[in-house]
């Protein structure tokens, strides 16, 4: 299978990255060589910057102080929505966020509504260099999955057969999370 193979099938499936950590490392890096997407701009290079969206209170913590862990648990799970900085602008990206946020609240109005705090900027090379620390393996890879309505669309995926166990793969997420920590800005800082 390849990476577009891949993607194409398994696109909607919230548990695409389960079937990730059934492959080897090596197979995933040699994937995000590849495009995963028809309306991929390209392949996500290691000197790129994707913003994650941090949604209120989904990805905050209740008293206001700071990003919960539990935000990068969905790379995991289905992938880790981000947006590619190369091909966007802040101001597309705030509108895609809060348009977002509009939506879920719209269709969820008994749910604890949602705004669009701010964004964590990421360097690609720093996601990829984030491995396992039991077997060395990397534990962490960043596909470009556009679609029509976004080709700014990528996706952080927990992958590789060697961070199976929980712990581990805990572990993986939590390095995300302390790499997220120091990158975190709010709407108000970035707009100064």
């Amino acid at each position: 299978m390849t990476c577009r193979a891949f993607f194409d099938s398994e696109k909607d499936n919230d548990k695409k990255c389960k079937l990730l950590q059934e492959l080897e490392s090596p197979v995933l890096a040699q994937w995000e060589t590849e495009t995963a997407s028809e309306h991929s701009p390209g392949i996500v290079k290691d000197d790129e910057v994707i913003y994650q969206q941090v949604v209120d209170p989904t990805h905050i913590s209740p008293t206001g102080d700071g990003l919960l862990p539990k935000a990068f648990d969905v790379c995991s799970s289905h992938g880790l929505s981000t947006n590619r900085f190369a091909y966007s602008t802040l101001a597309e990206l705030t509108q895609k966020g809060e348009a977002r946020a509009h939506e879920y609240n719209r269709n969820s109005p008994d749910k604890p509504q949602r705004k669009l705090w701010g964004f964590v900027p990421f360097s690609v090379r720093d996601i990829r260099k984030i491995v396992c620390k039991e077997t060395g393996a990397r534990g962490l890879f960043v596909f470009d999955t556009a679609d029509a309505d976004d080709i700014t669309h990528a996706e952080i995926c927990q992958g590789g057969i060697e961070s199976k166990s929980k712990i581990q793969a805990r572990n993986v997420r939590y390095s995300l999370y302390e790499l997220a920590k120091g990158n975190l800005r709010s709407l108000e800082e970035l707009r100064e």
